[in-house]
């Protein structure tokens, strides 16, 4: 149950997501910025967000989410 709820969390900070593109328009208005720095926040946003969702996959596996054995 626990995992269910994480996963969406984790995935929020993806540049396809609403707070990644806050993220992103936040970042190229308060400087100036070349369309390769903007992938280069691209990419690190949406692996950072692959990473996250894989790791409360792992942690789910492992058991971390069962919060006592209440589920």
């Amino acid at each position: 149950m626990v995992a269910l709820g994480e996963a969406p969390e984790a995935a929020a900070i993806s540049p396809l997501s609403t707070g990644g593109a806050i993220i992103m328009s936040s970042y190229s208005a308060s400087k100036e910025t070349t369309n390769e720095e903007l992938n280069k926040i691209f990419k690190f946003l949406f692996l950072l967000s692959v990473g996250n969702v894989l790791l409360n996959v792992l942690l789910s596996w492992i058991g971390v989410f069962r919060l006592g054995g209440l589920f």
